[in-house]
């Protein structure tokens, strides 16, 4: 009988906690639907959750890309002039010179022979130079600060994240031959680890995860049961997001051990630039948590994180770096960044 009363006792208080959880859930709930009705839901992407809009399609404004099943996407070269997501800027109508494999840089991958010392820039939108003249990209203005002494390989590809750049190299490390490899990214190319899709031109990407502390390619993944709950609950997509967020970070970090191994493995030098966005230098918001310097620091590899060197400009330069209503680099802004660039390259490297 006392044994019975004791786990009616423990129905009881769990039934009693569950229903007090349920109401708590549903109070938060409507406490967010109401005090934050722009709240943005996230739900990861998972492979083959959609088709490519863009390439089946073409139902976007733009016609940059190039399906590439290694990497999800290069650029198109066969297009006269490259229309990216901001109209303003695609008036300028500029000639972007994209070799055959779909990256802007003036030779043919397997077709330049020459001995030139080179090192390659892997990187994204900001390092590839949209509405900017070849002329006036990163690796353009690094070039000429080293006196044209050295050939700087833009690999940086629009909307990519440090999945993809990894990938990149790994696929075209052994035919440019490098002693030296920068890569340069902002923040969001951490978060887009996450992802197997990308929203904006609506194209399918690859992506990791990780398995017995490796990396491990996703394929055929479905979300669970738990992960659908929390993707359509606006309160306890709060906490998804925050989790998925640091998540990202993770696998970041194993991207970044991958890396690690893969160039001290080809006699390289690795060098990881930290770009702050414009919304973080005018706010003065460094996201510490997003630092990898501990973690770089413990395996002996350069990382540059130029945020404190650009806050020096003042508010004025800052302004002058970005473009309006957009955020990308002017051609001032890559000026600022090859500089900085080429200062650490020639402190630590030569």
């Amino acid at each position: 009988m006392w044994k019975e009363n004791r786990i009616y006792q423990w129905i009881k208080v769990l039934v009693f906690n569950l229903i007090l959880f349920i109401f708590l859930l549903i109070l938060g709930e409507i406490a967010i639907r109401i005090f934050k009705p722009q709240y943005e839901i996230y739900a990861r992407t998972y492979p083959g959750q959609y088709k490519d809009r863009f390439f089946n399609d073409g139902t976007t404004i733009v016609n940059w890309p190039k399906k590439d099943h290694d990497l999800g996407w290069v650029c198109s070269n066969t297009a006269k002039y490259l229309k990216f997501s901001n109209k303003i800027y695609n008036n300028l109508q500029l000639e972007y010179n994209i070799n055959p494999q779909g990256f802007r840089y003036k030779y043919d991958f397997f077709k330049n022979d020459s001995n030139e010392s080179k090192i390659i820039m892997l990187g994204d939108s900001f390092l590839f130079g949209v509405y900017l003249k070849d002329d006036e990209t990163i690796t353009a203005n690094i070039f000429r600060e080293f006196k044209n002494r050295i050939s700087f390989v833009n690999i940086g590809i629009p909307g990519y994240g440090i999945d993809q750049m990894y990938l990149t190299y790994t696929k075209f490390n052994e035919v440019i031959k490098s002693k030296i490899i920068i890569l340069f990214y902002i923040d969001d190319d951490i978060y887009r680890t996450l992802e197997a899709f990308r929203i904006t031109e609506g194209m399918n990407k690859p992506s990791f995860r990780i398995e017995n502390n490796k990396l491990v390619l996703r394929k055929n993944e479905k979300p669970s049961l738990l992960e659908l709950i929390f993707q359509k609950s606006y309160f306890l997509n709060v906490f998804y997001k925050k989790y998925s967020y640091s998540q990202s970070k993770n696998l970041t970090e194993k991207i970044f051990e991958q890396l690690i191994y893969k160039t001290l493995k080809n006699n390289q030098k690795l060098l990881i630039v930290r770009f702050p966005t414009d919304y973080q230098l005018l706010n003065n918001d460094s996201f510490n948590n997003l630092s990898f310097k501990q973690l770089l620091k413990s395996k002996k590899i350069f990382y540059y994180e130029m945020f404190n060197d650009l806050m020096k400009l003042g508010k004025e330069k800052i302004n002058k770096m970005y473009l309006k209503n957009d955020g990308h680099l002017t051609p001032y802004g890559t000026k600022i960044v090859a500089h900085y660039i080429h200062k650490f390259l020639d402190k630590i490297l030569f």
